[in-house]
Formats: C-alpha cells, structure tokens, sequence
C-alpha cells in the first residue's frame, strides 16, 4: 500500500478540482451576523427582582398611603415619611397593582395594567394642574405623628413628571411594534435619566433638582418607588427593547453589563469622594474637580484594558472552537484551510518538503446503518487519533467532511512511506480490540513541489482523485502492492 501511494504522489488534474473549489469555505468567507439571544437565566433574574421591586413599591406605597388615612399608622411610622403626599402614594401604588396584574402578559392583566396606569397618570395631571390654584385634595392636616399635624401639599413638579411618564411606559412598554417600541425605550431612557438625577439630587444635596421649596419637594420614599418601577419596566422591555444587549448570553452582553455597573459605581463613588474632600477644606473646588477627572479617567482606562483583556480571551477561545471539529477534536475544514494556506506558503518560501494526503473511511455508512451513529463517531473519532498518533504534531491535520480527512505532513517521501507504515501497524492494532467496526480507508497523496503555484484547494482535488483511484483499484481487487491493515484487498464498503 505505502508504495502505491508514494508513487503516485504526482499531478493530477480532474473535473473534482472544479467541485472541491466551488464547495469550499475559506476562512475569509463571511458569515451571518447573529446577534446573541436573551440569557434565560438572566431574564430569570429579572423576573425575580421585578417581583421583589413591586412588593416593595407596594409596601412603601402602601404604608404612606394609610399614615395619610389613618392617624394610628401616621402616629406608628417615622414623621419623614410625610414628604410623600398621598396622591403621590396612590399613584405609586397603584402601578405596582397594575404591573404585577400584568407579569404573565394575560388579557385581563393588560386591561388591569392599563386602568392602573391611566389611574395614576389622571392623579399626576389632577395634582400638578390643580397645584397651582392651592386647591387640597384631602385637605386639614391628614398625618399626624409625634404630637405634630402635616397638612397636605401639592405634588412636587419631579413627582408629577415621573408619575405622568411611569404611567404612559407602563401602558406601552410591552408593546413589540416597530413604532411603539421606540416610544417605550425613549419613554424608559427619560425614566432612567430621571432615577439618576433625583437619586444625586438627594445623595449630593443638590435641593434645585428635587424641590420647588422647602415644603414641596420629591421625597426620598418617591424617588425610590420611582427607581423601582423604573427598574420592573426595564426588565419587562428587556427581551425586545433597545436594551436587549444587557441580557444577552454573548459577549456584548457580558461587557454591557459590567460596563454598566462599573460606570454606576465609579461615578458616584468618585464624586462623592470629590465632594467629601471639599466639605472638609481638604481640596478647592478646582482642585477637587481636577483630582476627581483624573480618577474617573484613570479608572475607566483600567476597566477599558480590563474587559479588552476578557474580550481578547473570549475571542481567541471562540475562533478556536470555529476552527475545531467538535466530534473529532482536530481541525475542521475551515481551521483546515486557515492552517494548511499558511503552512504551504511557508514550505515553498523556505523549499520545504511536503505532501498533501486525502483520507476516505470505508464502510461509515454500513456502520452507521448497522451499528448506529453513536458507534460511526467512535469509527471517526479512532481514526482521527491514528492519524494524530501517527504523524508529526507540526502537520496540519483536518476533518473536511462527513468521512473524509487530508494532512498536510512535512517531509519527503521517505518520511511519507515511513508515516504510512506506522499508521498501517496502528490501523492493525486499533483492529485487533476486538471492535464491532474494521478500520480501512483509501488514501491520494500529491506532493508539494517548490515549483508548483497550485492553491491548496487544487492541490486536494488533486488527492481527492487520486484517493478516488485508489478505492477504484481496490474495489476491483487489482491492488498495487500487499496490502495493509488500512488498505483491505477485498473491495471497500464505502
């Protein structure tokens, strides 16, 4: 067998260059761009916290709205909680009813949803029209604690905002319609913004952006019902929004989300290091504003290198396992081609040996009939570790069909008359354990002659033929010489 092959290691040309090249799939071919889908487990993780952010809206809600009602339970709960006025209350309270009627998406849950939401957007409108006439809703003093009576103000204008665009995103944010669904995400970034600016507007004590006066202001239990429902209509746009990518299962959503939370930290954390340092004299404000610029930049170039570090891991282990045939663990027919292209260029540039071999297993489909798929992997799979066992680790070996395998090995031929013995005896070895599959293949070989500008790809149409030959020759029971264990004299049963 080894003879035969080495002495047809020449050219040939044959009409399956033509097939060979209008089939292949070379590494510069581009591939659909798909974009990764949600994470189940993170949405999972969302439903969760949705669900724990409504129980808590409501609990809030819920408990201010009775301090205002009941002067046993205004008595019973710290007076502070006074700075959220009832209408506010009512509103909050009754988004979280119409959300959480709303989780499974049903019929009666929407029209719910949509009343609630409506409710609430009506009291924003009532208060924020009425405000400026000095018109009570409840009027008197409707909270008392700690001997002393709270009368009820107007709705502060940060209130009213946020009631008027929690209500309006709660009625559409489950809309999927092109149009709409651009309302909803706008409708959701204006929240977000909103939750952002109110949350600094109490942390950093900035009275302009949370209070119209002293008495009328968005109290620290609104700013946080505004947050969380903020947070239960993110999740709820979250599979179909303009934020998807933040649950997705690849890449981008793995860096959008600890971009996310990298950026939330670091800029609080830093401005309120910045602001500490003045309070106490320790830095001018110029100083403190160039101390805190620097670190912020400082930190996001860390995170930048950081994540590009992950990113680059995350690429490499991604063309690894594009270039890798899962069921044999060596190279596919594109890691075949990226690799082979390569090698080739190098043998010609540096007058190299080498010879391009095409395997063809026989008999795969009769095992597969006879003994299953599972039984015609392992046939593979023991074939591909005979050729790895066998060759050099510096040959490029691939899978680049369903029973087919080429290697590219160094050397001349023979190195290659000696490698095919070896796999020979290997062949024999492997078939004498006694498996239910005999191992056999037919093999085409040409080599790579420094003079020859062939491409890769004719070159293996060129084995492919010859391998064609072969399997021919011994079907006919005509081999070239004594066979080997990896050659069968009788005819080939593929």
């Amino acid at each position: 067998m080894s003879v035969a092959v080495v002495a047809n290691l020449r050219r040939h040309g044959s009409p399956a260059t033509e097939r060979m090249g209008a089939t292949m799939m070379t590494p510069a071919r581009a591939t659909a761009d798909l974009g990764s889908p949600p994470d189940r487990r993170i949405l999972r993780r969302v439903e969760i916290l949705s669900v724990v952010a409504l129980i808590a809206v409501a609990a809030v809600a819920g408990t201010v709205l009775a301090g205002w009602l009941i002067g046993g339970v205004g008595a019973a709960i710290p007076h502070g909680w006074a700075r959220m006025q009832a209408t506010t209350a009512s509103a909050a309270l009754l988004l979280a009813l119409g959300l959480g009627a709303n989780r499974r998406g049903q019929v009666s849950g929407r029209i719910v949803n949509r009343v609630a939401a409506a409710g609430a957007i009506l009291l924003a409108i009532v208060e924020l029209v009425t405000s400026a006439t000095g018109w009570n809703a409840l009027g008197g003093a409707g909270w008392v604690a700690d001997g002393l009576a709270t009368a009820v103000q107007p709705m502060s204008l940060q209130s009213g905002v946020a009631l008027l665009l929690l209500g309006a995103s709660a009625i559409i944010a489950p809309a999927q319609r092109r149009a709409l669904g651009h309302v909803a995400d706008a409708l959701l970034l204006l929240l977000v913004l909103l939750s952002l600016i109110f949350v600094s507007g109490h942390l950093f004590e900035a009275q302009p952006l949370v209070a119209q006066s002293s008495t009328v202001l968005i109290s620290p239990q609104t700013v946080a019902c505004v947050a969380l429902l903020t947070l239960v209509l993110a999740g709820r746009r979250a599979p179909h929004g303009a934020a998807a990518v933040l649950v997705g299962g690849g890449i981008a959503g793995h860096m959008a989300r600890v971009l996310l939370v990298v950026a939330l930290v670091v800029s609080y954390a830093v401005i309120a290091v910045g602001e500490g340092l003045i309070v106490d004299e320790a830095l001018t404000l110029p100083e403190a504003a160039a101390a805190t610029s620097a670190a912020m930049a400082g930190t996001l170039i860390i995170v930048v290198i950081l994540m590009a570090r992950r990113l680059d891991g995350m690429e490499r282990q991604l063309r690894a396992t594009s270039l890798v045939d899962e069921l044999t663990g060596i190279y596919n027919r594109r890691g075949f081609f990226l690799l082979g292209e390569q090698a080739t260029r190098d043998a010609r540039r540096s007058g190299t040996p080498a010879q391009l071999l095409f395997f063809d297993v026989d008999g795969l489909k009769r095992v597969n009939d006879t003994y299953g798929h599972d039984v015609g992997s392992q046939l593979l799979r023991d074939m591909a570790t005979l050729l790895r066992d066998t060759f050099r680790d510096n040959d490029v070996l691939g899978r680049v069909g369903g029973d087919e395998f080429v290697l590219l090995a160094h050397g001349d031929r023979t190195d290659l008359q000696a490698a095919l013995e070896r796999l020979d005896a290997a062949t024999a070895a492997v078939n004498a354990k006694g498996r239910p599959y005999r191992i056999a293949f037919s093999v085409g070989a040409v080599a790579l002659a420094p003079e020859v500008r062939d491409s890769l790809a004719d070159l293996l149409a060129q084995a492919d033929a010859l391998m064609y030959e072969d399997k021919q020759r011994r079907r006919a029971g005509r081999p070239s010489d004594p066979p080997g264990p990896g050659l069968s004299a009788g005819p080939p049963n593929g």
